[in-house]
């Protein structure tokens, strides 16, 4: 069994010192590790200077470089044999919830993990290193059962723990505890000074106090004086958000597909796209359609030409609850509007731009719902019965008068 042991805090620090010390009678083990305090590197590694590696008197080979330079330097040429397990720390001080992202203790370990092989850091919860011995005897543990039971075979996914051991002596670290990461709240103010030629220094802020401490998060368990046990992944992929961001990037491609098809006048989508084709006062054609002299316009000034909503032109714009929400319009006079922006078809699905809002057919807005869209139009039920909207047209549904249809500058009753 060969283990490959770095940290952030530099070869020099306590914490690995005495991580080494506890793992160096059950494995062959080898130390690399950053020459001075490389807190907060997550994982980064150095591409624009060289790199020197050194080895110090106790054996331990040192790097004027980050921690994911010491295992990628280690891994990709110094070392002449492939570890099985990376270990990282004991880092001075805790890595917790949203700590992991910072970590360069935590990043070690991960860039051992993206090489394929399994990985874990050890963290104190407190600075200082009070009660370390402790700290390195759970280390000891926790790597001994790592070992004889959970490293994957060969073709096997590797893994990536996260552990922090409270500032307790072995005896009082009777519980192991598998949760999941707290968040935090967002880091204290830059604190500034002068320096002696006048200049301003910013030193960044202290991590903030817990947010997330619920029960199942790391910093419930070692607020209890339980040692936690975190498995970290590195996809950061929003896979929840999938879905929506195809429809999302699907408007906005129409929009681009319809924005040339209008300026190439071979016809058009959106309404209004057909003005800024003909001319429409927007400088290119003129009044006797002769094409001007090209004008230089921003795409936010296109798309406003088209009459495409601002909440489309830029998906960020923040938009009021009732823009969105036409059922929560004023009493008494409750008016549900809707307009007809857009059609489009995405992964064989007929999506339907409605108040600046990407629907389907089955969706409700206000008390208007969505029954079948085809390629001009959709149909939709009310509690007055099911009328056709065209595309380009509001349909507007007002309980004290009845419902009426908006088509252009023309209105018919219905």
């Amino acid at each position: 069994m060969r283990i490959l042991i770095s940290n952030d805090d530099g070869y020099q620090a306590l914490g690995i010192v005495a991580l080494h010390g506890a793992l160096k009678d059950i494995a062959d083990v080898e130390v690399v590790a950053p020459e001075h305090n490389n807190s907060a590197k997550s994982n980064a590694l150095t591409l624009n200077a060289p790199l020197y590696v050194h080895r110090a008197a106790n054996g331990f080979r040192y790097v004027n470089g980050t921690p994911a330079d010491c295992v990628h330097i280690a891994l990709t040429g110094l070392l002449d044999y492939r570890p099985d397990l990376i270990v990282s720390g004991i880092n001075n001080g805790a890595n917790m919830g949203d700590d992991t992202i910072y970590s360069g203790t935590v990043g070690a370990a991960m860039e051992g993990y993206l090489f394929g092989i399994p990985a874990v850091a050890f963290s104190q919860t407190q600075k200082g290193w009070a009660h370390l011995d402790g700290a390195a005897a759970m280390a000891r543990q926790i790597v001994q059962k790592l070992i004889a039971g959970t490293l994957p075979k060969s073709g096997e996914h590797p893994w990536l723990l996260n552990v922090n051991v409270p500032n307790r002596p072995i005896q009082a670290l009777t519980e192991i505890k598998v949760c999941r990461l707290g968040r935090r709240h967002a880091a204290e103010s830059v604190i500034t000074q002068v320096s002696p030629r006048g200049e301003t220094m910013y030193w960044i802020g202290s991590a903030g106090a817990a947010k997330d401490d619920a029960d199942g998060t790391d910093f419930h368990a070692t607020a209890l004086g339980q040692v936690s046990v975190t498995p970290l992944k590195v996809d950061l992929c929003d896979h929840a958000s999938l879905s929506p961001w195809v429809s999302r990037v699907g408007a906005l491609l129409l929009l681009g597909n319809s924005l040339r098809t209008a300026l190439a006048g071979d016809g058009y989508r959106f309404p209004g796209a057909g003005a800024l084709a003909a001319g429409g006062g927007n400088g290119l054609v003129g009044e006797g359609g002769e094409a001007e002299a090209p004008v230089k316009l921003t795409a936010s000034e296109i798309l406003r030409a088209l009459s495409v909503p601002a909440s489309v032109r830029d998906p960020f714009t923040p938009r009021q609850k009732h823009e969105l929400e036409p059922e929560l319009a004023p009493e008494p006079d409750q008016v549900d509007r809707v307009r007809l922006s857009a059609i489009w078809t995405q992964n064989n699905m007929t999506l339907v731009l409605i108040n600046e809002r990407i629907c389907q057919p089955g969706d409700e807005i206000g008390r208007i719902k969505i029954d079948v869209a085809g390629q001009d139009g959709v149909w939709v039920t009310h509690w007055k019965g099911r009328d056709f909207i065209n595309l380009g047209e509001e349909f507007v549904l007002n309980t004290p008068v009845g419902h009426r249809a908006v088509t252009g500058q023309n209105q018919k009753a219905l």
